[in-house]
């Protein structure tokens, strides 16, 4: 059976272990801002998966972008063969 003293003694110890491990995490965050010199450097490195994803439309969009104006490109090219008369079919239009 464990007396009242040792059980003070145990939750004393937790709660000393709790603090000190609070203040070790608090210690690195404070290092860490000290060593980017910013918070706004941290932020940014919070926010690393959004600036990728943002990359990675925009790159997407380009894409789209590239093809939209090739499709354009080609229909005008066959609405010009169309006023000249001309009836190919789409296999030798897209080999010529």
């Amino acid at each position: 059976m464990t007396s009242i003293g040792d059980q003070s003694t145990s939750c004393l110890n937790f709660l000393v272990q709790d603090g000190v491990s609070v203040a070790n995490r608090e210690t690195t965050y404070t290092r860490a801002t000290e060593r980017y010199e910013s918070k706004d450097i941290l932020q940014v490195l919070d926010n690393r998966v959004s600036c990728s994803e943002m990359v990675i439309n925009h790159e997407v969009w380009s894409n789209f972008e590239w093809v939209k104006d090739s499709i354009e490109q080609l229909g005008s090219i066959a609405i010009s063969f169309a006023k000249d008369g001309t009836t190919w079919g789409i296999r030798e239009f897209i080999t010529m």
